[in-house]
């Protein structure tokens, strides 16, 4: 039953995040082959609806919106403006098998470099807000040298 639900709930996320309501235009990776640097995200394509905690991924860069939740994304060597969005699941009210799910955005600016990874952070902090961040190695706790970060959704009352 719960895989029914979860497989349920991923449908439904991929049906909304397919028909964005947003005019932004779809964002076109460099082509294969052609310097870039890497975003490494948590797609829940990829890994399925997660049992506890959060979920992030690349959701425009420059302005520009990407594929629907997406798993990783390639920018071409430079600055770019990159929105991370975070899914970050709380328990529902309607019993132990239902949840909602509170979405926080940030949009990290800095010079990414060709060849590099950069990967994707999302972490409930107290199960009310999140810290989403970028990182040049798997297990880093912050933003690499030079990049900064600004909320543009569901903003804490502290920063990010």
């Amino acid at each position: 039953m719960c895989a029914a639900l979860g497989a349920a709930a991923l449908s439904l996320l991929c049906a909304c995040a397919s028909t964005s309501s947003t005019s932004r235009p779809r964002y076109q990776a460099p082509p294969t082959g052609a310097p870039a640097a890497e975003l490494v995200g948590h797609s829940m394509v990829a890994t399925g609806l997660p049992s506890r905690g959060s979920v992030g991924h690349v959701s425009f860069v420059d302005g520009m919106e990407t594929s629907s939740l997406s798993g990783n994304v390639r920018v071409a060597p430079g600055v770019h403006r990159v929105g991370i969005d975070c899914f970050v699941k709380k328990p529902s009210d309607a019993g132990p098998f239902y949840f909602n799910w509170d979405v926080h955005q940030v949009a990290i600016t800095g010079s990414f470099v060709a060849g590099q990874k950069y990967y994707v952070r999302c972490e409930a902090t107290d199960g009310e807000t999140a810290r989403i961040w970028v990182a040049d190695s798997p297990d880093a706790q912050s933003l690499p040298q030079g990049f900064n970060s600004v909320c543009t959704r569901s903003c804490p009352g502290s920063g990010y």
